[in-house]
This record gives C-alpha cells, structure tokens and sequence, in this order.
C-alpha cells in the first residue's frame, strides 16, 4: 500500500510538474507571437513611414522638376513677351530681324512626343541680317534659350559688296549675311482653349 501510495504521489507531482512545464510553455509562446506581432506592427508602421517619406521627396523633386518643365513653355499671355525678348536678343546680337509671321500649330512641330492637351506651339517665321558673327550669335542665343524651342528651315545665305574708301581709290570687300528661319516654342493654351 506504501508503494501505491508513493506511486500515486509521484503521479501526482509528475502531473503538476508537466502541467507547470505545459503552462509555461505556453506563456513563453504567447509572449513570442505578441512580441512577432508588435516587431511586425513595429516594421509595418517604419515601412509606411519610409513609404511617406519617399513620397514626399518624389512630390517635392516632382514639383521642383514640374516647375522647371513650365518654367521652359512660354505662359499662355506670354506670346508678346517672348516676341519682344527675341526681337531684344537680336539688339544685342547687333543683327537685324524682321518677323514675317506669327502663327499657332500643334505642340507636336515642337515636342513630337507631347500631350496636345494643356499646349501648343507659337511658330515665328524670321528673317535675319547682319556680320557672320552677328547672324551666328543672334542664332546661338535663340538655342540656349530657357525655353522648349526648335529651329527649322534655317537658309542663311552671304552677299559680298565692296565699298569705296576714304581717298577713293581702293574699295574693300565686306561680307554681308542674311537668311530665314522658323522659330516654334512651347506655350500654354489659354484656358477658354483648354477644352478644343
């Protein structure tokens, strides 16, 4: 009876025992699926984070490289400023320009791969005298604009005519430049155009 009785004793604390291991081991489980999920709530939270952050630096460089892009189009009641600006750049050439028509044409004659939807293009047919330096300047200019432009059908052509001297004896040769170009640049429509 002795041997059943610490029989039956040991079960008993071999039961407790492994229930208390049982016990444990599940609040060491418990605790390793609440801390797996606070890491992957904690990882879910820095990865939304970083996702902010990367969206606010692309909408930050794309606003910056949006600016930049309509800082080169000429504003939708910029055309007579532009016409100006490019008649002003010829003075400073020294060269002389004569604009023979101003037209508007699809943005595509500028940037063939563009929306036609918010542009168009403002197309300058020009009409250029002066010196071979003058002529090559005032062009030069015209191409490093800040703008969306395209030169076309340039024809420059050089007359040579000679001019007496002061004792009007000998003459001298001057080389004399002149030729057509066309001139096409971005530009907004305006906004009653937005719609055609």
């Amino acid at each position: 009876m002795r041997t059943r009785l610490l029989f039956f004793i040991l079960l008993v604390v071999a039961i407790v025992g492994i229930s208390g291991w049982y016990v444990l081991y599940e609040k060491i489980i418990a605790q390793a699926t609440t801390t797996s999920h606070t890491k992957a709530t904690e990882e879910a939270i820095q990865t939304s984070q970083q996702q902010d952050q990367a969206l606010a630096s692309f909408l930050t460089i794309s606003s910056s490289t949006a600016m930049t892009l309509l800082s080169s189009v000429v504003p939708a009641n910029g055309s007579v400023s532009f016409i100006s600006m490019i008649e002003g750049l010829a003075k400073q050439a020294h060269a002389g320009v004569r604009i023979q028509n101003v037209s508007i044409a699809s943005v595509t004659k500028v940037a063939p791969s563009a929306s036609t939807s918010n542009f168009d293009a403002l197309v300058l047919n020009l009409s250029v005298q002066g010196s071979w330096n003058d002529v090559y300047t005032f062009l030069a200019m015209l191409e490093t604009l800040p703008y969306k432009v395209r030169l076309n059908n340039i024809s420059l052509n050089q007359a040579v005519y000679s001019t007496p001297s002061a004792n009007g004896h000998s003459t001298s040769a001057q080389s004399f430049w002149s030729g057509t170009l066309t001139l096409s640049v971005v530009k907004t429509l305006a906004p009653g155009d937005l719609s055609s």
